[in-house]
């Protein structure tokens, strides 16, 4: 199944690969890194949103691998990050 995605949702999902240190190390679905950007992104639709609730609620280290692709996000798009 082909999905159409943006440019920029693209090239956002490509610094994820790019930049994150737990791609090298802990393996993540495609499928959950484009529900993260996605997420990040504004453009997730409720569906998608509960998938990816669904996979938060898992496991605790989902829960630290969005994080980081969240810290990872926000630093590529400069945003202010609280801590």
């Amino acid at each position: 199944m082909f999905v159409f995605i943006s440019t920029k949702l693209y090239l956002s999902l490509l610094a994820f690969l790019l930049f994150s240190k737990f791609i090298s190390t802990m393996p993540i679905k495609i499928k959950y890194l484009q529900l993260i950007t996605k997420q990040l992104s504004g453009q997730i639709t409720e569906k998608e949103s509960h998938k990816l609730q669904k996979w938060l609620s898992k496991s605790p280290l989902n829960q630290v691998l969005f994080a980081d692709q969240e810290h990872v996000w926000l630093s590529f798009h400069n945003k202010n990050i609280s801590a």
